[in-house]
C-alpha cells in the first residue's frame, strides 16, 4: 500500500510541475474547450506506452476516486516521497492514468507485487461513500494552484491572508487602472458524471469599495456558456437581466453555488450565507444542454477596473448518483412591495408584498405612505400613515408605499391617485326587432361585485304600460352582457332602458336606437373573425394573434396582418410562449360584442382567458374596444420554464399599430403619409411626448426600448393631428403596468412587474390586465401635442435623429417634403446638434477622444420618389458639407451597396477626406445603383447604406447632405 501512495504521488507531482511549465509558457485554452470535450478524451494521454499491464489498470481505479487535489497534503504525511531522476511526461489535464515507464525497476516490481499478492478492498461503506461525495474543491493553499487553472486577462493573481483574518490563505484577484476584464477556471474537468446530483460553487469575499461601477461585475460560468452563468453586479447597474443580481454580502465571505439535479436536467443557482441559503437567484433552471456533458468547468470572470475580489474553494464540492437532494431552501423574506386596491380617493388601498418562508407584513418595520405632484419627483411623508392600508380623502397625485424588512429597504412603483374612481362605466343599447326588445349593457366595473336590475319601460306618452327586468351579476372587471324581452308591443310606444343599483342609476337611460351595427362573428379553420357588414373588423388568427380597427370604413387598425397583436403571455419565453386555445366563444348584440378565448399554456399548468370586447359609439359612428386578459399558473411550473420569474415579471401582450412608423407604412405598402409623429403618454395630469422614430433591428446595439409606468387610468396615445389617432387606456392591472415602447419592431409591450411571486410563496399565482382602446379625433390629438412636454431626445436610449431625406439639412427633428428616412447612430459619439449649421441652425455631430469608426448612417433608402427597379441602373450624386475640429483621421461620406446573400460582397464609394480643423467643406461622389445575378440566374436587388463617418479622434459636423440623379 505504501508503494501505491508513493506512486500517486511522484504522478501527481509531476503533473503538477509539467502544468506549471506549460502555464509559463503562456498555454491558453479556449473558454469553449471543455464544454465541447467528449469523454474519450479524458482517457487519452500525451504519452501512452504500447503495453499498459493490470497493475496499471487497477492503479486507476484507486485514484479515480481520490481528489488530484486534495489528497496530495494527506498522502505526503503518511508516505515517503522519491524523487525520480527526470520527470514524468503526464498529460497535464488528466489525472486518471499513470505512465510508469520511467519509473525505475524496483519501484515497478514493488508496485506488481503489491497489486497482485495484496489486493485493495473496498467495504460496502467505502464504496457507498465514494458514490456519495468526490471532492474537488480547491482551496488555495499554495502556489500549485497556478497549474490546475486556466486563466485569461492581466488581473494580478497573488496568494494572501484571508481579508476575515482566520489566518489561510486565500487567492486575490486584482484589476489595475484601465483594466477591464480577467477570469480563471479549472484545467481538469470534473469528473462528476452527467447524471444524478452535482453541486459545483466557489467561495467569494466581495469588498465594499469595489463592484461600484455600472460596468463591474463577478460573473460565474459554467462550461463557457452564456446559458448558464449568474452575474453579481454594482449597486450602480440601471438596468437588470435575467442572470444579474445585486443581492448578495460584502465584507464577508460568502457561497455562490450551482445545485444541479441532472436527472431533471435541472438547477439552482444560490447565494449561502453563513451556512444558510440567503438567495435563489435562478431557481429551477433548466439544464438541457448539459445533459451529455454535465457541469465540467467552472469560470469565476471579474470585470471592471480598478478593484479586487478574493477567491476560495472554487470547484466541484459534490456528485455522484447517491449524493444528498440540494437543498430546497425557501429564504425568509419579501422580495418586493405593491399598493393594492382602486386608486383613488375614498377607497381603501393596502400593501401587498411577495413574503416567502414564513415571514408575513407584521415583519415589515418604518413603513410609510409617501405622495409627491409628479412620478419621478419628491416624494414627502404622510403624516400618521404607517399602516398597512391607507384611504386617501383626495387625489391628484402619486402614491408609493416604503418599508423595511430587516436591512432590507424596499419601495413600491408609484400610483397616481385619481380624484374618483373614473375608470368604472356602464354603456346601454337598445333596438327592437319586431316584438323582441334587445338590450345590451357594456361595463367596466372597479367596485367588488353586485347585483344590478336592468329595466326596460315602455310607454304610452307620459304612462308606463309594461316594464321589464332582469338581474345583471355585474362582476368586478369588465364585460358585455345581452337580453332579449320577447313578445314587447311596441305600437305606437316608446322604450327606454335603466341600469340601476342600490337605487342609483348606473347610466343615463337610453332610448330605442336605430341604426346600431350587429356584427357576424365566424368560427374559422384557423381562427376566429368578426365581421361587419361582410368586411373584416377583427381577426384572431390561430385564436392567439389578434387584430382589429375602428370601423371598416378605415384602416385605423390596433395590429397589422404580418405584426398583430401576441396574446399569448410571455410569448417570447421558450416553453412558455406555447398557447393551445381550447375553447371558443362569443356573445353578439345589436351595438356590442364579445369574443373570449379559452387557452392553455403547452407543458404547463396553466390556463388563461383573452376577451375582446367591442362597443358601437353612434356619434363617432366607431367601435372602441376593451381588451381583458388573465391568466392563472401554477408558481412552480412557471418558476422552472420562465427566465423572467424570478424578477416577478410578467408580459400578457404586445401590439403594433398601423401607420405607426414611417418604415411600417413602407412595409405594408401604406402611403396615406405622414401619421403618429408622437407617442404620448399620461402620467396624472402630466403628458410626455416622444418624438416618433423608429430603430431598425439592424442598427440595435444594446437597449433599444423606451419606457414608462401608467396607473390604471392612465393613457398612451398615438395622435394624428390631421386624421386623428388612437388612445390605449389602462383599466386595471393585477401588478404595476410598464408600456415599452420598441423602436425595433414600432410595437407596443405590456408588462406586469412585480406580478409573479417567489417559489414557495403560494401554489398558483393570477396575474391580469385591461385595456380600453379608442379612437381620438384629428382636434383633440392638435391640443395634446401642444401641451405634451417633450423628451428630449438624447436622453432616450438608442434613440435616433433626424431623418434622412433627399434634402438633409439636419435643421429639425421632422422636416422635407420627400419620402424620409430614419438616420441612426453606430455609438453615443453621434448626436444633433442645433446651434451649429451650414445653411441654418442645425447639423449632425460626432465627437470622439479614442481611436475608431463612428457613423450616421441609413439602410435602404430606395423608396418614394425613387424604387428599386426605377433606381437599378441609374447614376446618383450624393453631396455635403463637413466642418472638422482637432480631427487625427478622416471624415467623409461614403455608400456601401451589399445584398443580403452575400453580405461581404460590398461595393463601397466615398467622398474625399477631410482632416485637421477646417470650415464647411464641400464633398461628394457618385455611384450606379446595382443589382447582381444570383448563382440560380435570379436578380437581386443590392441594399445601399449611407455613412456619415469620422475614423479616428476630433470633431465633426455633417449638413446639407444631398442625393440627386444625374444623367448617366
Amino acid at each position: 500500500m505504501k508503494a501505491i501512495k508513493r506512486l500517486v504521488l511522484i504522478v501527481l507531482s509531476v503533473a503538477m510541475l509539467w502544468s506549471l511549465f506549460a502555464c509559463d509558457k503562456g498555454t491558453e485554452q479556449d473558454s469553449d474547450t471543455y464544454a465541447e470535450s467528449s469523454s474519450d478524451s479524458v482517457t487519452e494521454t500525451a504519452h501512452t506506452t504500447e503495453t499498459e499491464t493490470a497493475t496499471e489498470t487497477s492503479l486507476v481505479d484507486t485514484v479515480e476516486t481520490t481528489d488530484a487535489v486534495e489528497t496530495v497534503e494527506s498522502i505526503a504525511t503518511d508516505s515517503e516521497t522519491t524523487e525520480t531522476s527526470e520527470p514524468v511526461e503526464t498529460d497535464p489535464t488528466l489525472t486518471t492514468e499513470a505512465d510508469t515507464s520511467d519509473l525505475t525497476e524496483t519501484e515497478t516490481e514493488t508496485i506488481t507485487e503489491t497489486e497482485t499478492e495484496q489486493p485493495v478492498e473496498t467495504t460496502e461503506t467505502e464504496k457507498e461513500s465514494e458514490a456519495v461525495e468526490l471532492v474537488y474543491g480547491y482551496d488555495f493553499k499554495d502556489n500549485s494552484w497556478t497549474s490546475l487553472f486556466d486563466m485569461a486577462g492581466k488581473a494580478d493573481r497573488t496568494l494572501v491572508n484571508d481579508p476575515a483574518g482566520s489566518g489561510e490563505a486565500v487567492l486575490m484577484m486584482t484589476h489595475g487602472e484601465g483594466q477591464t476584464a480577467s477570469w480563471i477556471r479549472n484545467k481538469t474537468p470534473f469528473d462528476a458524471g452527467n447524471q444524478g446530483k452535482i453541486t459545483v460553487s466557489v467561495d467569494l469575499y466581495i469588498p465594499s469599495n469595489v463592484l461600484s461601477a455600472a460596468g463591474d461585475y463577478v460573473q460565474m460560468q459554467i462550461n463557457g456558456s452564456p446559458d448558464h452563468h449568474i452575474d453579481l453586479v454594482s449597486d450602480a447597474k440601471q438596468s437588470m437581466g435575467p442572470f444579474d443580481t445585486k443581492d448578495f454580502p460584502r465584507d464577508k465571505w460568502f457561497k455562490v453555488r450551482f445545485s444541479f439535479d441532472m436527472d431533471k436536467l435541472r438547477y439552482n443557482m444560490e447565494i449561502v450565507e453563513d451556512g444558510m441559503v440567503r438567495t435563489v437567484v435562478l431557481p429551477n433552471r433548466a439544464a438541457s444542454s448539459l445533459k451529455e456533458t454535465g457541469p465540467l468547468t467552472l469560470r469565476v470572470f471579474l470585470g471592471g477596473a480598478s478593484q479586487s475580489v478574493y477567491v476560495d474553494h472554487l470547484g466541484l464540492v459534490t456528485g455522484g448518483t447517491g449524493s444528498a437532494e440540494p437543498e430546497q431552501t425557501v429564504v425568509k423574506g419579501v422580495s418586493f412591495l405593491r399598493i393594492d386596491g382602486v386608486n383613488a380617493a375614498g377607497q381603501t388601498l393596502s400593501v401587498y408584498g411577495d413574503f416567502a418562508g414564513g415571514a408575513a407584513s407584521s415583519d415589515l418595520t418604518d413603513l410609510v405612505w409617501e405622495k409627491s405632484d409628479s412620478y419621478s419627483g419628491t416624494y414627502s411623508a404622510i403624516s400618521d400613515a404607517t399602516g398597512l392600508t391607507y384611504t386617501p380623502n383626495e387625489g391628484g397625485y402619486y402614491l408609493r408605499v416604503s418599508a423595511k424588512y430587516g436591512p432590507q429597504t424596499l419601495t413600491s412603483y408609484p400610483v397616481f391617485v385619481q380624484k374618483e374612481a373614473a375608470n368604472s362605466f356602464f354603456k346601454g343599447y337598445l333596438s327592437a326587432d319586431g316584438t323582441t326588445v334587445n338590450a345590451a349593457v357594456v361595463y367596466h366595473n372597479e367596485m367588488p361585485a353586485f347585483d344590478a336590475e336592468v329595466r326596460v319601460e315602455v310607454c304610452e306618452g307620459d304612462r308606463i304600460v309594461n316594464t321589464y327586468t332582469e338581474t345583471l351579476a355585474a362582476k368586478q372587471g369588465s364585460d358585455v352582457v345581452s337580453f332579449a324581452f320577447k313578445n314587447v308591443d311596441l305600437a305606437g310606444k316608446t322604450a327606454k332602458l335603466f341600469l340601476l343599483a342600490n337605487g342609483k342609476e348606473l347610466l343615463q337611460s337610453v332610448t330605442l336606437q336605430n341604426g346600431l351595427p350587429l356584427v357576424d362573428v365566424k368560427k374559422e379553420s384557423n381562427g376566429t373573425s368578426v365581421l361587419m357588414n361582410g368586411e373584416l373588423l377583427a381577426h384572431f388568427k390561430q385564436n392567439r394573434y389578434m387584430r382589429f380597427r375602428s370601423a371598416v370604413t378605415n384602416d385605423h387598425w390596433i395590429g397589422t396582418e404580418h405584426n398583430p397583436i401576441d396574446m399569448g403571455y410571455a410569448y417570447q419565453e421558450t416553453p412558455v410562449a406555447g398557447l393551445s386555445n381550447t375553447a371558443v366563444s362569443f356573445v353578439a348584440a345589436p351595438g356590442a360584442f364579445k369574443v373570449v378565448f379559452l387557452g392553455e399554456k403547452v407543458g404547463l399548468k396553466t390556463t388563461q382567458q383573452n376577451e375582446l370586447l367591442g362597443f358601437w359609439d353612434a356619434e363617432k359612428q366607431e367601435f372602441s374596444y376593451i381588451y381583458n386578459c388573465s391568466m392563472t399558473a401554477n408558481t412552480q411550473s412557471w418558476h422552472e420554464s420562465s427566465t423572467w420569474a424570478a424578477g416577478g415579471r410578467i408580459e400578457p401582450f404586445d401590439y403594433h399599430l398601423e401607420r405607426m412608423s414611417i418604415l411600417d407604412r413602407v412595409y405594408n405598402k401604406n402611403m396615406n403619409g405622414d401619421l403618429y409623429d408622437y407617442v404620448i403618454y399620461e402620467n396624472g395630469n402630466e403628458l410626455v411626448r416622444i418624438p416618433k422614430l423608429p430603430v431598425p433591428r439592424t442598427a440595435i446595439s444594446g437597449k433599444y426600448f423606451y419606457g414608462f409606468f401608467l396607473s390604471p387610468g392612465e393613457s398612451v396615445y398615438y395622435p394624428d393631428p390631421t386624421e386623428g389617432g388612437w388612445m390605449s387606456t389602462v383599466l386595471s392591472d393585477s401588478g404595476d403596468t410598464y408600456v415599452e415602447i420598441c423602436w425595433s419592431w414600432y410595437d407596443m409591450h405590456s408588462c406586469s412587474e412585480k406580478s409573479v411571486p417567489r417559489v414557495g410563496n403560494c401554489d398558483a399565482f393570477t396575474v391580469s390586465q385591461s385595456w380600453l382602446f379608442a379612437t381620438t379625433d384629428a382636434e383633440h390629438d392638435s391640443a395634446l401635442i401642444d401641451k405634451a412636454t417633450e423628451v428630449e431626445w438624447r436622453d432616450l436610449p438608442n434613440y435616433q435623429l433626424p431623418l434622412f431625406s433627399t434634402n438633409n439639412t439636419f435643421e429639425t427633428q421632422f422636416g422635407g417634403t420627400d419620402w424620409q428616412y430614419a438616420w441612426w447612430k453606430s455609438t453615443y459619439d453621434c448626436t444633433m446638434d442645433a446651434t451649429v449649421g451650414h445653411d441654418g441652425a442645425g447639423s449632425v455631430k460626432i465627437s470622439k477622444t479614442k481611436s475608431g469608426e463612428a457613423s450616421w448612417y441609413t439602410e435602404g433608402v430606395w423608396g418614394f420618389p425613387y424604387s428599386f427597379d426605377e433606381a437599378r441602373g441609374k447614376t446618383y450624386r450624393v453631396s455635403g458639407y463637413v466642418k472638422t475640429e482637432n480631427v487625427v483621421g478622416e471624415a467623409y461620406i461614403a455608400n456601401i451597396q451589399y445584398q443580403h446573400a452575400t453580405p461581404n460582397d460590398n461595393t463601397v464609394t466615398r467622398s474625399e477626406a477631410v482632416t485637421g480643423t477646417s470650415d464647411w467643406t464641400y464633398v461628394s461622389f457618385t455611384f450606379t445603383a446595382q443589382k447582381r445575378e444570383m448563382a440560380n440566374g435570379s436578380v437581386q436587388n443590392c441594399i445601399d447604406h449611407f455613412f456619415l463617418t469620422l475614423d479616428g479622434t476630433g470633431t465633426v459636423w455633417f449638413d446639407d447632405v444631398k442625393i440627386e440623379e444625374i444623367a448617366g
